[in-house]
């Protein structure tokens, strides 16, 4: 496949450049590197055409078809999750408004998307963007499976009930914290 894409490359370019990364060899332990194409759906669609209809190679096309439909799924639930999920960052943002003011009060919001976070994923936002790779300025909800998205929507959630009636931060911490969570160090 690599060979093929090397060689009709004029041809995959006509749909965008054709970009690649690499990444180690998982079984190399002298550090080799392997090259691994990043192709958008025109350019793939076009190489599998160029396939001979080989057993593996019709596996291959059952797979790609198979990952770009459920790819395309998930892309239009995150989109959808995650205008939900700002909805409930605006309710939380609004519900901190209602705190009485005390001597750290400008760092609340921050304080309780941090522990939302940390229920959740064991680590706070900035944690998990630096796990996952993203820039430290990137939008921690740009990295989140719309699984994920949901689950953070129904921890937020649950901490605005809490704050709402009255239960201090460090009670909604110990209250929400689920009971075989291990303490993961990513920040």
């Amino acid at each position: 496949v690599q060979a093929l894409i090397s060689k009709r490359k004029a041809d995959l370019e006509k749909f965008g450049k054709v970009a690649f990364e690499m990444r180690p060899l998982t079984d190399s332990q002298t550090g080799q590197k392997e090259k691994i194409f990043l192709l958008n759906d025109p350019q793939a669609t076009l190489l599998i055409t160029y396939l001979k209809n080989t057993d593996a190679v019709r596996i291959f096309k059952v797979n790609l078809v198979k990952a770009f439909y459920e790819m395309r799924s998930e892309l239009y639930k995150r989109a959808s999750t995650r205008h939900e999920l700002k909805k409930k960052h605006k309710s939380l943002a609004e519900t901190i408004k209602d705190i009485p003011a005390h001597p750290n009060s400008d760092k609340d919001y921050i304080n309780y998307n941090n522990l939302i976070y940390k229920l959740v994923f064991g680590c706070t936002a900035s944690g998990l963007r630096k796990h996952r790779g993203a820039k430290k300025d990137a939008v921690a909800s740009d990295y989140l499976t719309s699984e994920e998205m949901e689950k953070v929507a129904d921890m937020t959630d649950k901490v605005c009930l809490c704050i709402e009636i009255g239960i201090p931060f460090f009670e909604i911490q110990k209250r929400l914290k689920p009971q075989n969570q291990e303490e993961v160090q990513y920040d």
